[in-house]
């Protein structure tokens, strides 16, 4: 549980750089939970409060969250969702990006259930 404090404290202070967004990609390879989790954490907070920020920098978050959707731990599958949510409200074009990675999210996961 500390770890996962720690985590999610770090991604949160790392969010205020300029290395936020290299670093969330850097980081979403990572397997550990509590640091996956705390990513996604940090790129849904950029979502919300990098108001300055432009639509290019999130998409690039997309094909993370595709990967990590498939995640079976509970937090990360919560901060994977909450990210893409907070990405497709940002403007109507990351919208239709983030809806159409949701639909490629839901084929896989249809045929990850239909493969066993």
């Amino acid at each position: 549980m500390i770890a996962g404090i720690f985590a999610i404290s770090a991604a949160a202070s790392r969010a205020r750089t300029r290395f936020a967004y290299k670093k969330a990609i850097e980081w979403s390879k990572n397997y550990k939970e509590f640091i996956k989790r705390a990513v996604f954490s940090l790129m849904a907070y950029l979502a919300v409060y990098d108001k300055k920020a432009f639509d290019k920098a999130f998409a690039k978050f997309l094909s993370a969250i595709k990967t990590a959707a498939t995640d079976d731990r509970n937090f990360v599958k919560k901060a994977v969702n909450w990210a893409l949510r907070q990405i497709g409200k940002r403007s109507i074009e990351l919208n239709r990006e983030s809806i159409e990675t949701a639909k490629e999210i839901q084929k896989k996961s249809i045929l990850r259930v239909l493969n066993g």
